[in-house]
């Protein structure tokens, strides 16, 4: 959690630093009189930058923080503020206004901003602005009829990664889209031989449906109840591409199911 001091004082072969998630502490003279450094990248769990952690680094050309809240900084933690310094777009005025950081010449929005989709039964897509670096946390809280049945992020099934309902994405590093699909609870109460069928959301409107036996029907239906697609299964996987966005119910198996896509 601490880069100590001195760790790296004087490696004068240091060009590029980019320091990792879940770091909370850079002690006094980590970095001293690193002369060729040039790009630093310090993650938004950092909240303390140590007295002369930078001192002598004098050819510093980007700094990058990902922390929304300016970092308590030392004194003479940096020697060369005329490095360009890039923050979360919504924190620039906080780090021009703050006594430690406002020294530098430039502060600017870090580029390319990111979005993170949320597809939920029930509700309309969510599109939110979000920070490159940073990760989020999701409670998921299906109401009384349903349970949750699969979570995806960016594709990947992420269901066993949920603690005690709640979700956190890995930092995150380009657009992502997180959808999560619900299971009737009295599925499981009827058919105590219920089947493993599972079922998967992804980004571009497919359904994804696996452990499917040869012959089983999946249908799925629209919020109005109208039948959009009837397919019978020929293998273990299926996967169905449907044209629009929106709401809808899967039966498969013995399982229904209702994913936003």
């Amino acid at each position: 959690e601490t880069v100590k001091a001195f760790a790296f004082c004087g490696y004068d072969w240091l060009e590029k630093i980019t320091l990792p998630e879940g770091l909370k502490t850079i002690d006094y003279s980590a970095f001293n009189g690193c002369s060729n450094l040039k790009t630093i990248k310090i993650p938004d769990s950092v909240g303390y930058i140590g007295y002369r952690v930078f001192d002598g680094c004098n050819y510093i050309k980007t700094l990058t923080l990902m922390s929304p809240e300016p970092p308590t900084i030392g004194n003479y933690a940096f020697s060369n503020y005329a490095a360009t310094l890039r923050v979360p777009a919504q924190s620039v005025s906080l780090y021009k206004e703050h006594e430690g950081w406002k020294k530098f010449e430039k502060i600017e929005a870090i580029e390319d901003q990111l979005y993170l989709t949320i597809r939920q039964a029930d509700a309309n897509a969510l599109r939110l602005a979000v920070n490159v670096g940073q990760t989020y946390s999701f409670d998921i809280l299906p109401d009384d009829k349903w349970l949750v049945h699969s979570v995806t992020f960016n594709g990947e099934d992420v269901t066993q990664q949920m603690v005690d309902g709640s979700y956190t994405t890995p930092a995150l590093t380009t657009n992502s889209t997180l959808i999560v699909v619900f299971e009737d609870k009295e599925d499981g109460i009827q058919s105590p031989q219920n089947s493993n069928v599972r079922v998967y959301g992804e980004s571009d409107g497919t359904i994804c449906i696996n452990n499917l036996a040869d012959g089983e029907m999946v249908c799925v239906y629209d919020t109005n109840g109208r039948m959009v697609r009837q397919e019978t299964a020929s293998s273990e996987q299926m996967r169905i591409k449907l044209d629009n966005h929106g709401v809808y119910i899967v039966k498969a198996g013995v399982k229904t199911l209702k994913l936003n896509l």
